[in-house]
């Protein structure tokens, strides 16, 4: 069956197979993993094409495996490297489909130089995705329409941060220097002061934006939970406190206030989009990033205590 499988985009014509597609498989396949309860709760009924409609609108990409005319499976892919639906026709299990869609998933994301791929994983498919080099994250519950899911966050990384040209080399060198103070009079390894001192270290992602980076895309390049508490800080204000000079400080504040206006300088001139991330309630991972005019992604970044 697989020699003819056809791994296409979705077209609207494709909508109410796929409706039906989505409700079979979760009453049938799903079935042995999860209570009727859970169920009726994850496919109530076979959803209207519109509603099909609305949800691929914001969809990077969805995927239909076609079979004979048939639509026999289908997967989305979003920007961060997060897969959603991935479904496969309960009639058509263990027959390829799966790891045709994966492979076409997977040579996209690559083209797109993202960095891993990750989803949230039943019970059922956790098998499926540990064949195609997934590995388990986290387990965790899902609370959906009232009735708690168990699932796991799987994920598989695509690529490394290594193969970086020369430029983005040398960039990731210049910053290091600001922030180690290399070639600066009286000036040691900034840290960022909160109840627990850290110092910064430079981040270089194999990933291409011109645009301001989303919360989404920040999560899955920095392999933090989907679900984790985000705020994002004014460039300028975040450093104000760092950089201002005050009355009452000694020649070893003024050296490192110093220092971090000449690490704002440099980021101004080097990187488009500046953006401050807070990741975390009062442990923070903060990160400092932008896109150089070639659009590659780079950042700082530290941890801070908030209370």
């Amino acid at each position: 069956m697989t020699n003819t499988l056809l791994i296409r985009d979705v077209q609207a014509s494709d909508l109410p197979e796929i409706a039906c597609l989505f409700y079979e498989t979760v009453h049938h396949v799903n079935a042995q993993d999860y209570s009727a309860e859970q169920l009726k709760a994850w496919a109530p009924r076979v959803y209207e094409s519109s509603y099909w409609e609305e949800r691929f609108r914001d969809i990077q990409q969805v995927y239909v495996a076609e079979n004979q005319g048939q639509v026999v499976g289908f997967a989305e892919l979003e920007s961060t490297g997060h897969i959603g639906c991935f479904y496969v026709h309960h009639q058509r299990q263990r027959c390829g489909v799966g790891a045709q869609l994966m492979v076409q998933i997977e040579t996209d994301a690559k083209s797109q130089n993202l960095l891993r791929l990750f989803s949230e994983v039943s019970l059922t498919a956790r098998l499926f995705f540990e064949r195609q080099g997934f590995k388990i994250e986290r387990q965790q519950e899902r609370l959906y329409r009232g009735v708690r899911f168990k699932q796991f966050l799987m994920a598989k990384r695509l690529a490394d941060s290594e193969n970086l040209s020369g430029l983005e080399t040398d960039l990731r060198r210049r910053l290091t220097e600001v922030l180690t103070g290399d070639g600066l009079d009286r000036c040691a390894a900034l840290q960022w002061v909160s109840e627990t001192d850290h110092p910064w270290s430079v981040c270089v992602w194999n990933f291409q934006t011109s645009k301001l980076l989303t919360v989404d895309q920040l999560l899955s390049l920095t392999e933090h939970a989907l679900d984790v508490s985000v705020r994002e800080v004014d460039f300028l204000t975040f450093f104000e406190s760092a950089t201002r000079h005050q009355d009452w400080h000694g020649e070893e504040e003024v050296a490192i206030a110093t220092q971090y206006r000449h690490l704002v300088q440099f980021l101004q001139a080097e990187l488009l989009n500046l953006q401050v991330f807070k990741v975390g309630e009062q442990a923070l991972d903060i990160y400092v990033v932008g896109h150089t005019r070639d659009q590659q992604l780079v950042g700082i970044t530290t941890k801070a205590i908030e209370t």
